[in-house]
């Protein structure tokens, strides 16, 4: 994929820019466009360019855009789903076998999507949803959120997701906020090869462009 940031959006920079590059300057819109049409993923800022680079470049395309969020922070996990609509993606809608399957071992479950592990978490708890998750035809997305801070949560949890990843083609992504163990912490994930996250809405704006440029794959 071409991921493209481009200067010269408002009147007033588009001015600027024109006094350095002249006639390369011009109309955000038309650009908008030609970009669309093209397949060229636009970042609006260099964070966001460099987040859907890493994105992209770690993660397998997914087959739609529903995203099934796991989370053992309710909080967390709302403000994710919210993040997740407002980018255009969907949440993903858990089969009743997959659901019944993880309740049998996970009965304190009563949200489906974000699916609330609770605050006493376990990496057992954990393996569970995301196994069953995972193979669901109704999820395209896996958004795992984890407060890595809470005593229930060790980092067995990492060995958990690497098994999972083995079995999928699906994107699987990481996001948790916290202290310095879990930056620590994320960092083992990354090179355990997932993408992480630091903030919710940081993987929903890059996981809307991946699902798009996705899709406009298999209409080209």
């Amino acid at each position: 994929p071409i991921i493209v940031l481009k200067g010269g959006k408002s009147e007033e920079t588009r001015k600027a820019a024109a006094s350095h590059t002249g006639s390369l300057a011009g109309s955000a819109r038309v650009y908008d466009a030609v970009f669309k049409q093209a397949g060229i993923i636009q970042a609006d800022d260099l964070l966001d360019l460099f987040n859907i680079a890493k994105l992209m470049e770690q993660e397998p395309l997914p087959k739609g855009n529903r995203v099934q969020i796991i989370t053992n922070g309710g909080g967390f996990g709302i403000v994710a789903a919210d993040q997740i609509i407002s980018n255009g993606l969907k949440l993903a809608k858990p089969s009743k076998k997959t659901l019944e399957k993880i309740r049998a071992y996970i009965p304190q479950i009563t949200s489906e999507n974000p699916m609330d592990l609770l605050g006493d978490a376990t990496a057992f708890r954990y393996k569970k949803a995301i196994s069953e998750l995972v193979i669901d035809p109704n999820v395209d997305i896996l958004l795992v959120l984890a407060l890595f801070n809470l005593p229930t949560l060790q980092e067995k949890n990492l060995w958990v997701m690497k098994k999972a990843k083995k079995t999928t083609n699906k994107p699987i992504i990481v996001c948790s906020i916290g202290s310095d163990y879990t930056e620590r912490y994320l960092k083992k994930i990354e090179k355990a090869g997932f993408t992480t996250f630091e903030y919710p809405g940081l993987a929903a704006r890059a996981l809307k462009e991946m699902a798009t440029y996705a899709k406009f794959l298999k209409s080209n």
